[in-house]
C-alpha cells in the first residue's frame, strides 16, 4: 500500500523536561519511515537549539527568542509534504498560542505529554533536575523554578504513565490519518 502526506504538517511537543517528548517523536519517525515510507523529520530541542539558539540562555525571555527561531524552521519545512516533529518544552500557554497562530489551521497539531513531575524527576536523564537541586541559584529549569503551565488546547493528551512509548506513538500517527495528513494514495 502506498501512503502519502497530503499536506506539510508540524507537531508539536509539550511537556517538561523528561516527560517522554523526544522517546515519542523519535517512536513515530521510525513507524512512520518504516510502515508507511513517508517522510518525517524530529526537531528536538536538544540537538536544534545549540544550533539555531546557540547565543540564547534558558530564561523566559531567551526561551521566547528560541521558540520564535523554531516557528520560522517549522514553517520552513512544511512547505514541503513532511511531517516535522518539533520536540521542544513550550511551558507557557502563551507560548503555545503563537505557536498555534503562526501556523495555517490544520498544518498545526499540539501533543501534550502528560507526565507527574515526580516520575520526571526520577528518570532526570540529562541530570538537569539533579543539577537545579544542588544549585542555590535561579536554575531557569521548567519545573523547577520556572512553572509548567498545562495545555489547554491540546489536540492530543498523552499521559506517559498508561501507555507505552510505541503506543503513544500510534495513539499520534492516528491522529494524523484521521485529520487526513497520512493518507492512502489511492484516497
Amino acid at each position: 500500500m502506498i501512503y502519502k502526506v497530503t499536506e506539510g504538517t508540524s507537531v508539536w511537543f509539550t511537556g517538561p523536561p523528561a516527560s517522554g517528548k523526544s522517546t515519542i517523536a523519535y517512536q513515530i519517525r521510525k513507524i512512520v519511515h518504516e510502515e508507511f515510507d513517508l517522510p518525517v523529520i524530529v526537531l528536538d530541542g536538544d540537538v536544534v537549539r545549540p544550533i539555531i539558539a546557540e547565543d540564547l540562555g534558558y530564561g523566559v525571555e531567551d526561551r521566547f527568542k528560541s521558540l520564535q527561531k523554531y516557528i520560522l524552521l517549522s514553517k520552513l519545512l512544511i512547505e514541503a509534504p513532511i511531517i516535522v516533529l518539533v520536540v521542544v518544552v513550550n511551558h507557557s500557554e502563551k507560548q503555545r498560542k503563537l505557536a498555534r497562530r503562526s501556523h495555517a489551521k490544520q498544518r498545526f497539531f499540539e501533543i501534550s505529554i502528560d507526565t507527574p513531575l515526580e516520575e520526571c524527576y526520577n528518570r532526570d536523564p540529562k541530570g538537569h533536575y539533579k543539577r537545579a537541586a544542588s544549585d542555590h541559584d535561579s536554575a531557569d529549569l521548567v519545573g523547577w523554578d520556572i512553572t509548567y503551565e498545562k495545555p489547554e488546547h491540546a489536540e492530543l493528551v498523552i499521559e506517559t504513565m498508561s501507555v507505552t512509548p510505541e503506543e503513544a506513538a500510534r495513539k499520534v500517527i492516528a491522529l494524523l490519518t484521521t485529520e487526513n495528513i497520512i493518507m492512502k494514495e489511492d484516497e
